[in-house]
């Protein structure tokens, strides 16, 4: 079962006027050691359609670590929405390291897609450009704000430790008894 960083608050204001726009933030990863991306999503509605994709990066913003595989459309009625499964999101599988600081972004291509945001000091920025098609390599500057939070999280599971795969262990157990 993931574990969830990011702004998961979703009792803050309706965001509009989402045409071409682009929204990051940073939050740090739980945990300690290797974690395996599971999720990425935003808690969004739209009764017209338009589409989004979520992405994550170092810190700094200079490395894009994971997005998801491809847009999402969103759909009507509140949810968290976006790339759910580990299989959604590239490269899979994506590592993060527990305890470090990340940028969580949301991109959205149309007026429709709303989420929700609450005014509350944190480190984030936004930029007036569409990446649902695919994000950057690098993040770069944008226009840094220090007020809001959107409701956009990153499910992680810890890496598993060593040992041998389940099929791998019935295969040489079933060489041993032959």
């Amino acid at each position: 079962m993931a574990t969830y960083f990011g702004q998961q608050n979703i009792s803050g204001a309706e965001d509009l006027g989402n045409v071409g726009i682009s929204k990051w933030m940073s939050a740090v990863c739980p945990g300690s050691g290797n974690q395996i991306i599971k999720e990425l999503s935003g808690w969004i509605t739209s009764a017209g359609g338009g589409n989004f994709r979520l992405a994550i990066y170092s810190a700094d913003r200079s490395t894009k670590i994971a997005e998801g595989a491809e847009e999402i459309e969103a759909t009507d009625g509140w949810a968290w929405q976006g790339h759910l499964t580990q299989v959604s999101i590239t490269p899979n599988p994506a590592t993060l390291v527990g305890g470090t600081t990340y940028v969580i972004g949301e991109s959205f291509d149309k007026n429709d897609p709303h989420t929700k945001c609450e005014n509350k000091s944190s480190t984030y920025g936004y930029a007036r450009a569409d990446y649902t098609g695919g994000w950057p390599a690098s993040l770069g500057d944008g226009t840094e704000e220090g007020a809001w939070l959107w409701a956009m999280r990153c499910g992680v599971d810890p890496e598993a430790g060593g040992g041998l795969s389940i099929p791998v262990a019935m295969d040489i157990y079933r060489q041993r008894r032959n």
